[in-house]
């Protein structure tokens, strides 16, 4: 680690700016002074001279004629950076050519629309039989490890709520079409960390699939592999299990996730 120079400031300093940033951070309206202070846990003299200091670098904006702060446009520019920087299929990208190069199969990046997945990235395999999803189509979230994937990691009660509203559409014998049942079957998926799904929408596709979670720990999409009956077995498939679940967690790290 970096020394820090002898006149850098202490870190009080730094604690106090961070928490006077922070309380702004977390209000929609700006704030009076004595509001702010509070918010912070800060004396008024030593508020008063750091947030010249933040005012000052453009960190933190004062209103003359409501004599309100706000957040200044330097951090907004900064989270703005940061969250392009955190760009879902950049970030994906090398984990999925990866799970690629191990399985030799197709690997897709979804995210969730309602109750459907859109595709917004893919690798397809080597295989003669191409892919018959392209970036952008939908398929439906009930039947697919994808969907089933970040179905399970919504947090209730909103996942109950959607589930309940959602139409089931039974696409193949194997399809759940039951809501209890896909109930169950999410519970399951989010106890062992990934979900499949076994000529549920297609009647010759196997699919396994594992959450990608941000650095709120909320479920933003999920990565999976699947490839055709014939050349997959169902132990082949359950065998990728821990390579899926290494390539979301490594995924979702890179959006900022903490266990």
């Amino acid at each position: 680690m970096p020394r820090l120079p002898d006149d850098a400031p202490k870190p009080t300093i730094l604690k106090k700016s961070i928490a006077l940033l922070d309380a702004l951070g977390t209000v929609a309206e700006p704030l009076r002074f004595t509001d702010l202070v509070n918010m912070a846990g800060l004396s008024k003299s030593s508020a008063h001279r750091i947030l010249a200091m933040l005012v000052d670098e453009n960190l933190v904006a004062f209103d003359e004629r409501s004599r309100t702060f706000r957040l200044g446009f330097k951090p907004m520019s900064w989270a703005l950076k940061t969250w392009n920087a955190f760009d879902l299929p950049l970030s994906a990208d090398e984990e999925m050519r990866k799970l690629n190069r191990e399985t030799d199969e197709h690997v897709v990046l979804a995210v969730l629309d309602e109750a459907e997945v859109v595709f917004i990235k893919k690798i397809e395999s080597r295989a003669p039989l191409t892919m018959r999803h392209q970036i952008g189509d939908r398929a439906p979230a009930h039947c697919t490890a994808l969907g089933k994937a970040i179905l399970a990691f919504l947090p209730e009660p909103g996942r109950a709520a959607l589930i309940a509203g959602m139409h089931l559409p039974k696409l193949t014998e194997r399809t759940i079409a039951d809501p209890a049942a896909l109930i169950r079957e999410l519970d399951t998926v989010r106890r062992q960390g990934y979900a499949v799904a076994d000529r549920e929408e297609q009647p010759e596709v196997r699919g396994i699939a594992a959450p990608i979670l941000d650095f709120e720990g909320k479920v933003v999409g999920a990565i999976n592999v699947w490839g055709h009956v014939f050349n997959v077995s169902r132990e082949k498939l359950l065998g990728w299990a821990p390579l899926v679940i290494r390539a979301a967690e490594n995924i979702s790290r890179r959006l900022g996730h903490r266990p």
